[in-house]
């Protein structure tokens, strides 16, 4: 419970942090709608601050004496790391990922029928 709480007052959904949840929060397709939330509603917010920032100091040549942009602090979406489709399938697959991948299962292609 004192987990939940931790994870809870820093804006982390609980599965994000290995906490599992019973019940239909534990759900196999929960994982990638708690990331993408994550990132939208927690990560999001606070990276288009940092790139702001970033932008009027280092961004501007006038003040930095740098040969940098203001588009040179556009940061990475967790989504542009971990692909959200990829991780969907592999939560719902009901084998392991290495075997499947041994019996040639491509898991860009989506959960089987």
């Amino acid at each position: 419970m004192l987990a939940a709480r931790i994870v809870s007052a820093h804006g982390v959904p609980p599965l994000l942090a290995g906490i599992m949840v019973p019940g239909k929060l534990g759900a196999s397709n929960e994982l990638p709608n708690a990331l993408m939330a994550y990132q939208l509603l927690r990560v999001g917010p606070m990276q288009q601050i940092i790139s702001q920032r970033l932008a009027v100091t280092l961004g501007d040549k006038s003040k930095s004496g740098l040969d940098l942009e203001p588009t040179d602090f556009v940061l990475r979406k967790i989504s542009d790391e971990i692909n959200p489709q990829q991780m969907d399938t592999i939560s719902r697959m009901r084998e392991t990922l290495e075997s499947a991948k041994a019996k040639g299962r491509d898991i860009d292609e989506g959960v089987k029928d």
